[in-house]
């Protein structure tokens, strides 16, 4: 630019009203910064949040936590493996306060539950509506002061209630054996919990009204083990797209769904939807049939602690 154009734009420049220069020099200053902004601020986005390292391809960099992940929860075993009431998990992304675990289906062995909340500092809500694990939960967690805090901050508190996928009562076909624990959902129950004809009708609740209620918005684990009634109640879940947890462990009774290829088929696609919300596998047992998953998209808050995790990506309630 010429001298005698600088001075022109200048003349202009100064010959307006005080009130416009200043309109105008703030104008200018906003776009400077705006474009500062464009420049810098998703560079810092990407390197604070997304699991690829810089210059590693997103997909590798997800690839290679959730194989951190994975080591992690091989050597995170806690409960009665002997029982098949013991569970790993990733305790990478157990590191912040407060921890939120929901334990659903307590039969008579919540070792696992009370780990959590001992060695990690957990708020533990346990839910169970079988008769016999009623009285014992309660023993336990009255055997911890009621729901008073551990010296680890971890605290239990227990509900006598099922998960559904809606509130109401459903009835239970208890075990064939006296000696045994868990019922089931009448639906699913075999021809020897028919033949025997005892049933239970308990009070059961939804997902959202149990977390509503308690005033949670994200759970950092769920498990649940509620013989069958997890195809139905994850099922809704993924349809709903209400997945408020970063951690799902969950016991799969797809010998409970009958025989043939149609249970088959819906447990292979109750693993497909899961996978297509973002959870991959990081540990299981027994053929798959207890199962650690672990949601993609909050692998930027297990390694900062500072992402956003979103409960559901929809709009819209249970």
């Amino acid at each position: 630019v010429s001298t005698s154009s600088k001075a022109a734009m200048r003349t202009a420049f100064t010959s307006r009203p005080r009130s416009i220069q200043c309109v105008l020099l703030l104008a200018t200053f906003c776009l400077a910064l705006m474009a500062l902004l464009l420049l810098y601020r998703p560079a810092e986005l990407t390197a604070k949040h997304t699991p690829a390292l810089s210059g590693e391809p997103a997909g590798e960099g997800i690839q290679r936590l959730l194989a951190k992940h994975r080591a992690a929860a091989a050597g995170a075993y806690m409960g009665t493996q002997a029982s098949n009431t013991g569970w790993s998990f990733s305790p990478l992304c157990l590191t912040r306060r407060p921890l939120l675990v929901y334990g659903v289906g307590c039969g008579m062995d919540v070792s696992w539950d009370i780990g959590m909340a001992e060695k990690y500092g957990a708020d533990v809500f346990l839910f169970d509506p079988t008769p016999k694990s009623v009285q014992y939960v309660q023993r336990v967690v009255a055997g911890y002061a009621g729901e008073e805090r551990m010296e680890s901050g971890g605290r239990l508190s227990f509900t006598a209630e099922g998960l559904a996928q809606k509130p109401g009562e459903i009835t239970f076909a208890m075990p064939v054996d006296p000696g045994h624990v868990s019922m089931r959902n009448v639906e699913l129950a075999d021809e020897a919990m028919r033949a025997k004809g005892k049933t239970v009708t308990a009070k059961v609740d939804s997902l959202g009204n149990w977390m509503s209620a308690r005033g949670h918005e994200y759970l950092d684990v769920f498990k649940i083990d509620i013989e069958g009634s997890e195809y139905g109640v994850l099922e809704s879940l993924v349809v709903d797209d209400f997945l408020p947890f970063t951690q799902l462990l969950v016991e799969f009774h797809g010998r409970f769904l009958g025989e043939g290829g149609d249970a088959k088929k819906r447990h292979d696609d109750m693993l497909k939807g899961l996978r297509e919300k973002g959870f991959e596998v990081i540990w299981e047992q027994n053929a798959g049939q207890e199962v650690a998953f672990l949601k993609v998209e909050d692998l930027g808050y297990c390694e900062t602690g500072d992402a956003r995790r979103v409960p559901r990506k929809t709009p819209g309630g249970e």
